[in-house]
């Protein structure tokens, strides 16, 4: 499955169990997909924010999601960065 048709799914899928943790078990998936492939997943993102099929409570969820990935993200960039320059231990 490729991500664009990950994401769909994850866009178009209903809580029809109402399982307790399946908001959370979406946003964490689509974060994933975003930290993972950022290039593939934000373009997907992107269309499904601009869809006026979304609710504006999806769209809020997307932009939250996109935020904590781009500081998850950018967190990660910092550390190996900071890696990369601090000296080698002999």
């Amino acid at each position: 499955m490729q991500c664009e048709d990950l994401l769909e799914t994850l866009f178009r899928i209903q809580n029809q169990f109402d399982a307790d943790t399946f908001m959370e078990q979406k946003y964490r998936a689509v974060q994933a997909l975003l930290e993972c492939i950022p290039r593939e997943a934000i373009a997907s993102v992107a269309t499904r924010i601009q869809d006026t099929e979304a609710s504006v409570g999806e769209k809020v969820f997307l932009f939250e999601v996109i935020g904590n990935a781009a500081q998850a993200l950018s967190s990660k960039l910092i550390s190996e960065n900071k890696a990369e320059s601090s000296p080698a231990k002999t």
